[in-house]
């Protein structure tokens, strides 16, 4: 299995790659690699997600494994959001010598809820209208290009409307709900900061736990965005893996 590889941008220096979470897909990042100018910028599906293939094996760990096998050579700098960032969590442990520093948006390191405990996913929209209109109550701040450029990069033509592009799995379970990372979080040693969106329902004092189990690692909070930061604040999260990565 080879995970399809969206190259967002393209630049000097150590690698950027960026991770999206579950049911999303590589084009979230967009609006951040546009604004990263100078920085290359490679933006993974995950196993079961956009453009890579159905696997049925989502374990978190089954995702690392995936993107493991698409790294660059050379140390990256890995940004993931959300169930990103728990692969990325994961790489930073098993695999150092390829993770120079790692990003965290948004994610906690272990669930209340079960696997099964899921929101309702549509999976079937008859135009890009629709597709728009449905992401928008999760993207409130989302510039309209952005998100209508996201939404088409999410679907594919069937009959005589869109369907999703990613397993049905995910449309009643979340693998990762499953995960418990509290015991990985002190085995960091690469550089690490952790992005909190403060109009998320990921809490802010588990993320300032999380801070505190990881050896130097940085915290910010953008209270302007809801959970997946990427698209709903592109810009103030710029701002804060400038001041990270340099």
């Amino acid at each position: 299995m080879t995970l399809h590889v969206r190259p967002l941008s393209g630049g000097a220096g150590a690698p950027i790659v960026a991770q999206h979470g579950v049911t999303g897909c590589g084009a979230v990042w967009t609006p951040v690699a546009s604004l990263l100018v100078g920085r290359r910028v490679l933006a993974p599906d995950l196993a079961g997600h956009g453009l890579s293939p159905w696997t049925g094996s989502y374990a978190t760990a089954d995702q690392a494994a995936g993107v493991l096998e698409v790294l660059p050579a050379e140390p990256v700098d890995f940004v993931g959001s959300s169930w990103g960032a728990l692969v990325g969590l994961h790489l930073a442990v098993h695999h150092p010598e390829r993770i120079r520093r790692l990003v965290m948006v948004d994610i906690e390191p272990s669930f209340m809820q079960s696997e099964t405990d899921v929101m309702p996913q549509q999976m079937t929209y008859a135009s890009l209208d629709e597709v728009v209109a449905t992401l928008r109550p999760a993207y409130p701040h989302a510039a309209e290009e952005d998100l209508r450029a996201y939404g088409e990069a999410l679907v594919k033509p069937e009959g005589d409307g869109f369907v999703r592009r990613h397993d049905p799995l995910f449309a009643v379970r979340w693998p990762f709900r499953s995960d418990d990372h509290w015991d990985a979080l002190p085995k960091v040693s690469c550089p690490t900061l952790l992005v909190h969106a403060g109009q998320s329902f990921v809490r802010a004092q588990i993320m300032e736990g999380m801070h505190g189990q990881i050896p130097g690692s940085q915290l910010v909070e953008i209270p302007e965005s809801t959970h997946v930061v990427p698209m709903d604040a592109p810009a103030a999260l710029v701002a804060a893996l400038r001041t990270f990565l340099g």
